[in-house]
């Protein structure tokens, strides 16, 4: 599966606390489902914590790890990067790169949609997958 078919078939998918598949998914569920799909890669599931209040804490602190590790920053959009963004004024929510435009994410209430990456106006950075 392209990045392109990738997009269309995750439209459809709701918003799932924890969700790590095409059941439902998280912001993170989103991107790892994303990889899984796209280039075969499992990234590191945190299947334990999802996007809520009572872990924005804990995930700003795993997506600063997991950064780290095996993800860098970057300037150019590519198609699979991570794009972080704040909410509640902590780095702990994530989006897919499809193209350099446009990207995936999906939030409670909302589900996967298809979005302008300009229209975000919370963006702390890009990152790309280098591996472990």
């Amino acid at each position: 599966m392209n990045i392109e078919e990738f997009a269309k078939k995750a439209v459809s998918v709701s918003f799932k606390p924890h969700g790590r598949d095409w059941s439902g998914w998280d912001c993170y569920g989103l991107l790892y489902q994303g990889y899984k799909e796209v280039k075969n890669v499992e990234l590191i599931k945190y299947d334990k914590i999802a996007y809520s209040v009572k872990d924005r804490i804990l995930l700003q602190r795993l997506f600063a790890e997991g950064i780290e590790k095996y993800w860098k920053e970057v300037d150019d959009i590519q198609p699979l990067d991570g794009i972080m963004y704040y909410a509640a004024g902590r780095t702990c929510h994530v989006g897919l790169a499809v193209t350099d435009k446009m990207m995936l994410h999906t939030e409670h209430g909302t589900g996967t949609t298809y979005e302008r990456i300009k229209n975000f106006r919370r963006i702390e950075g890009i990152y790309r997958y280098v591996g472990e």
